[in-house]
């Protein structure tokens, strides 16, 4: 009765089991699915902190499959027990229930239970794998940085997320410490990993609220790359758990699966990092290695050597080394110790944070610009792929006001002004000889340059034309420009030396001035175009022409000496003509006409008549043939 009753409390865990995973596979596969359409399908999150937490869910739902049908596969098994302990009651005590082919459901079950957690394991790794690839390619091959339609409804579908896979997971492994809910941990450790995904995909949208304009994407980015490495390590614990499992000795009884997270565990499993590391080393090696005496010791002399290792690492921190291209100042509890600066050399000092030696570069260049700033991303400037006068290419652009040549002549006093944008790097270096004034005097040196560079170029701005500065003058403003900037600069004992100042991007004003800008230029380049397409056809046409009028000099010259010496010809032959018809009259007039028969009658059909036969009377058909015989004629004799 006392085994019925186990068998019994078993079947009622394991229906729990199966209604449980059921119940928590379904939500995770809900959120799975939100996710996925809110977060990479439609992009309306906008933030890939939000997209990525979909690896957790997508585990978790795995994971609560397997627990489900374990549950399911266990309960069969639980009633099949029954059976058998009803037929051995019915049957003889020889006989044998285990070797009956009917009892399928144990069988079932324990080759489930001794193969499925690889199954899950193979299946998690090639999961979780093809999604970090899948995210590490859309991150890279991006060219607009995504926005979300609206922080605030982002947030709360975050906490709302957050609140759920906590509350989730947390009775999931609750109810995973009875043996029967064993399989319930694995899930319960996912949907926190879910919970802390969704916690930095909160913060995320927060920042990208609140935080400072600049940096919104970076936090955004920042949480991702988080997210995205933790689930990196996790996806690698499990592949080493998979490899490590099939060398490890083996146990009576096997009640972790191989894909549970021991990193989760320090999470999720209570007792402490010290717990979670004498039941993996345990569950390792195949005995309780936490009962021995060498791990007794590790155990209590664990804080002390790490206290003794953080004393060595804050020691360590009083060793300083300054490069060969860098100086240091020596502050003690934010006092100048040293007035000259540092040479490059190892240095030893007081351990943070009592005393800090700042080590500045001399050789590094550093850029501000003045007149446009360039969107951000991740910290890196992106520059714009097309520049066009008409359109705003920049983030923010700054136009200054400029004159404009005086077009109605020398003596005439009127002008005009003119407004013109411009981007103009200003790269500087830090003087070696004034590090302490760039360092110690000033607040923040790299602003103050770009406000002096802005007064500087509004004011040489006002000065010149606007043409020349656009054209042909720029070489001449960037080394005025640099030449007044470093005067400016040495006047403020800001310690720098100005290396270059550009000028990039010059255009007039966008709305109004670049679009008749562009006319002209238009206007400009179609009078060159119809100029080089005249002369083109200037090119092509004077030399068809001198060549027909060669040819039609040439035939005429031909058909000239043609007639002349065909007349020449004609009067000879008729010459020759007049002596052969003086000579004999009749015999010209007979050759003549027999040549004529024979030459120009060649094509025409000919009778012949006897005048020596005046009684005969031939009919002849003269009708025109192509081909004419003998037989065609009807010649017959009439009587006189």
């Amino acid at each position: 009765m006392a085994n019925e009753s186990l068998i019994k409390e078993n079947i009622e865990g394991s229906k729990l089991l199966f209604n449980v995973s059921l119940f928590v596979g379904i939500g995770a596969a809900i959120i799975t699915l939100l996710i996925f359409f809110t977060g990479l399908v439609s992009k309306w999150a906008g933030l890939d902190a939000y997209a990525i937490g979909i690896i957790p869910f997508i585990i978790a739902t795995l994971f609560a499959v397997a627990a489900m049908i374990y549950g399911k596969l266990s309960a069969a098994a639980s009633y099949e027990e029954i059976e058998k302990q009803l037929l051995k009651e019915r049957k003889d005590s020889a006989f044998n229930t285990e070797e009956d082919v009917r009892f399928t459901s144990g069988r079932a079950f324990q080759n489930y239970e001794r193969f499925a957690p690889y199954v899950m394991s193979i299946i998690s790794i090639v999961v979780i794998t093809a999604m970090l690839v899948l995210f590490a390619r859309e991150w890279s091959g991006r060219l607009v940085p995504l926005e979300p339609k609206n922080t605030l409804h982002v947030a709360f579908v975050c906490v709302v997320l957050m609140f759920i896979s906590a509350f989730s997971g947390a009775f999931c492994i609750g109810q995973s410490r009875a043996k029967t809910f064993r399989w319930l941990r694995p899930v319960g450790a996912w949907l926190i990993a879910a919970f802390i995904a969704m916690l930095l995909a909160t913060a995320s949208s927060l920042l990208y609220r609140y935080g400072k304009t600049e940096h919104r994407l970076v936090y955004d980015a920042t949480f991702a790359k988080i997210i995205f490495w933790f689930f990196v390590l996790l996806d690698v614990e499990l592949l080493i758990s998979l490899v490590t499992e099939f060398y490890r000795p083996r146990t009576i009884e096997e009640v972790r699966p191989v894909y549970e997270s021991r990193i989760l565990a320090l999470f999720t499993e209570p007792g402490g990092v010290m717990r979670n590391i004498a039941d993996a080393l345990d569950y390792q090696f195949g005995f309780k290695v936490s009962k021995t005496a060498l791990y007794g010791f590790f155990e209590k002399a664990l804080v002390p050597i790490l206290l003794l290792w953080a004393l060595l690492f804050w020691l360590f921190t009083g060793i300083v080394e300054v490069n060969h291209n860098e100086v240091g100042f020596r502050l003690r509890f934010g006092k100048l110790i040293n007035e000259a600066p540092l040479e490059a050399g190892v240095y030893y000092k007081w351990p943070y944070p009592m005393e800090v030696i700042q080590k500045i570069s001399c050789t590094e260049i550093h850029e501000v610009r003045v007149g446009a700033s360039l969107e951000m991303k991740d910290g890196v400037a992106l520059q714009p792929d097309i520049v066009l006068w008409t359109k705003k290419h920049y983030a923010q652009e700054k136009e200054f006001l400029v004159a404009v040549r005086n077009t109605q002549g020398e003596d005439s006093a009127s002008g005009s002004l003119s407004l013109l944008g411009a981007s103009i790097p200003i790269q500087f270096t830090i003087n070696k000889d004034h590090v302490k004034a760039y360092i110690f005097d000033n607040y923040d040196p790299s602003n103050m340059v770009q406000k002096i560079g802005e007064q500087i170029v509004t004011k040489y701005f006002a000065s010149v034309d606007l043409f020349k500065v656009m054209s042909e003058g720029r070489g001449e403003t960037t080394a005025a420009l640099k030449k007044q900037l470093q005067e400016s600069c040495d006047a403020h004992n800001l310690g720098i030396t100005i290396v270059a100042v550009n000028i990039h991007d010059v255009h007039p004003q966008i709305e109004k001035v670049a679009p008749s800008f562009h006319d002209v230029i238009n206007a400009m380049e179609e009078k060159e175009t119809k100029i080089l397409e005249a002369e083109a056809y200037e090119i092509k046409t004077i030399p068809a022409a001198k060549s027909q009028a060669d040819r039609i000099t040439l035939i005429a010259k031909a058909y000239s000496d043609n007639m002349i010496r065909v007349s020449a010809a004609e009067a000879e032959r008729f010459s020759k003509q007049l002596l052969s018809y003086n000579a004999m009259p009749q015999i010209f007039k007979l050759r003549t006409y027999l040549d004529f028969l024979e030459r120009d009658c060649n094509s025409i059909r000919k009778f012949i008549f006897s005048k020596s036969i005046p009684y005969e009377i031939y009919e002849i058909n003269l009708e025109e043939k192509e081909r004419l015989d003998l037989l065609d004629t009807d010649l017959g004799n009439v009587t006189k």
